[in-house]
């Protein structure tokens, strides 16, 4: 029964027991060090703290009395459908991230399939991605190994990555090309997709949005391009480049326009 409430402003039983998520570094790599957003922080009887020592308001919850001084504070880590994101809160020494994939998810089997280079000592979040260039269709599944500087290390916890067959991904050559008129986009998706597709020039400067993160079913679609911009005006001849771009598969090619 909560009867009262702790230093935090969570409310607590007599025994100043919470039921909040505890926001602890990494349970699954066996490091329970609270993070900075844990309400096991300050969350203990202040007047019994027992073998303690305090370092704030008031006990913390748990066998790790929090510091201040996490090393590196992964705040998300996730497969979003192409590539692996994940970013950190703060970083202190932080040498980098080994890039790990296992095909079963048992910890024995887990491989170093690459690094990403850490920001060694910041206190503002950052931002990582990786691409895994080396898998084909199936499941697979990562963590990450933090390492600082001095060589000691923490795992992250594992995220699952489901890749889709990229050959039944296609962005076949328009026809026809070289055109005058008019021109037709033809796409197959291996599934239902959101799709978008962007005209470039040579400058890389969007010329044509023919559509953006739009819903397809799965199977071969056509659209579209009459050689005009988003404002509808005549664009001259050149070389121009479409890309089709969805959540699992990315591809370009070039339409020659010629007036």
């Amino acid at each position: 029964m909560k009867v009262t409430v702790n230093s935090r402003g969570d409310s607590a039983d007599v025994f100043y027991n919470i039921q909040v998520a505890p926001a602890l570094a990494n349970e699954d790599g066996l490091d329970f060090t609270p993070t900075s957003s844990s309400h096991l922080i300050d969350a203990g009887d202040p007047t019994n703290p027992g073998e303690i020592q305090v370092s704030g308001d008031a006990p913390d919850i748990g066998a790790i009395e929090y510091s201040g001084t996490v090393p590196v504070e992964l705040a998300t880590f996730q497969f979003d459908g192409s590539k692996l994101v994940w970013s950190t809160a703060t970083e202190k020494n932080n040498l980098g991230f080994e890039v790990q994939r296992s095909v079963t998810g048992v910890s024995e089997d887990f491989q170093t399939i690459g690094f990403v280079k850490g920001q060694g000592t910041k206190t503002s979040p950052t931002f990582y991605s990786f691409i895994d260039s080396k898998v084909r269709s199936g499941k697979y599944y990562y963590r990450l190994k933090q390492i600082d500087f001095n060589g000691e290390f923490r795992y992250s916890w594992t995220v699952e990555a489901l890749y889709h067959q990229a050959g039944n991904y296609r962005l076949y050559k328009n026809y026809p090309n070289p055109f005058n008129s008019s021109t037709i986009i033809t796409f197959e998706l291996a599934q239902e997709d959101i799709v978008s597709y962007i005209i470039y020039d040579l400058n890389g400067r969007e010329v044509r949005r023919l559509m953006i993160q739009k819903n397809f079913s799965p199977g071969t679609h056509q659209i579209g391009w009459n050689g005009r911009n988003n404002k509808g005006e005549q664009l001259p001849s050149g070389t121009y480049f479409g890309q089709l771009r969805t959540r699992h598969f990315v591809k370009t090619n070039k339409l020659l326009l010629v007036k």
